[in-house]
């Protein structure tokens, strides 16, 4: 290739190699970030998506311990884990290519709506509209919607009305159930405080009811009259210190219902006791004065 500095300048010849990163087209200079998002400033996340009958809107804040929270449609704690790893999905969104023409074809995506997202961080006006303000009315406020497909990519509307594509995938990665956002902790303890685990089997008084008491003491774990594996112990006692479910089956069920599952008789009595200061934020059904915490569970049959 031909080369010169100016019109005026010497010509020189170039490998045509060393140019190659001067070829490129106008969708590969543009910003394919979608979303201006610091997810550590976000104090205020709406996420709707449709439902049979309309559309579902869920409402997130971050309280002044910086944890989050459920407002709306429920008061309850959030997944912390689901939340965190929503927004981070959220602020690495990268677009596929780009739309800069509404044709019939993206008014008919666009009429879709897989997820919509709003959020506040810190500093914004959580009520504060995002399209058609002004830059000081808009800042710290934020939304985008994932729209409907479009030649097999997902449509993708973002501040401005700015239209782009992104893989049709992507949308996995944003939960729309509720109880995929609540806060599935069953337990939050610190297993080096761990003291002692009971464990109840059966039906008490019958037959084939057993138990078993582990302790630990200076870190190794025994129980009294019978040889265990110190390590096995250990894993089962890390496991049941920080116990999270999967899902939420059911807010309350009847005693039929329990006894299907083989919670009504459970079929395992769990205890956990724990020493002064083992008690994590939210744990325990009972912490005393010295910060002993002590932490029931039932467990029915295997699924």
């Amino acid at each position: 290739v031909y080369v010169t500095a100016d019109e005026a300048g010497d010509v020189a010849y170039v490998e045509s190699f060393r140019l190659n990163a001067w070829k490129r087209s106008l969708d590969e200079l543009r910003e394919r970030r979608i979303v201006d998002l610091e997810t550590g400033d976000v104090e205020r996340l709406v996420v709707s998506w449709p439902e049979e009958g309309g559309v579902f809107e869920l409402v997130l804040v971050r309280n002044a311990e910086d944890d989050w929270q459920i407002e709306h449609p429920i008061a309850a704690r959030a997944d912390q884990e689901t939340v965190g790893t929503l927004l981070s999905n959220l602020a690495y969104l990268q677009a596929s290519g780009f739309v800069d023409e509404r044709t019939p074809e993206v008014l008919d995506a666009l009429g879709e709506t897989a997820i919509a997202f709003r959020w506040t961080q810190a500093g914004g006006n959580p009520e504060s509209e995002v399209e058609g303000e002004s830059e000081s009315e808009s800042a710290g406020a934020g939304a985008v919607r994932i729209a409907g497909l479009l030649d097999g990519a997902r449509l993708v509307e973002g501040k401005g009305g700015a239209l782009r594509r992104i893989a049709a995938e992507s949308l996995d990665d944003f939960a729309r159930r509720l109880t995929a956002y609540r806060d599935k902790t069953l337990t939050r303890l610190d297993p080096a405080t761990l003291e002692r685990i009971e464990l109840a089997f059966g039906i008490p008084g019958s037959a084939e009811a057993g138990g078993l008491v582990l302790m630990q003491k200076e870190g190794v774990w025994s129980a009294e009259g019978r040889d265990l594996d110190p390590e096995a112990v250990a894993e089962l006692a890390a496991m049941l210190a920080s116990l999270r479910g999967g899902d939420i089956v059911a807010e309350e069920m009847g005693d039929a219902e329990l006894a299907s599952l083989g919670l009504a008789p459970p079929a395992v009595h769990v205890r956990l006791n724990s020493g002064a200061g083992g008690a994590a934020k939210g744990a325990g059904d009972g912490t005393d004065e010295g910060g002993v915490a002590s932490v029931a569970l039932e467990l029915g049959r295997l699924d």
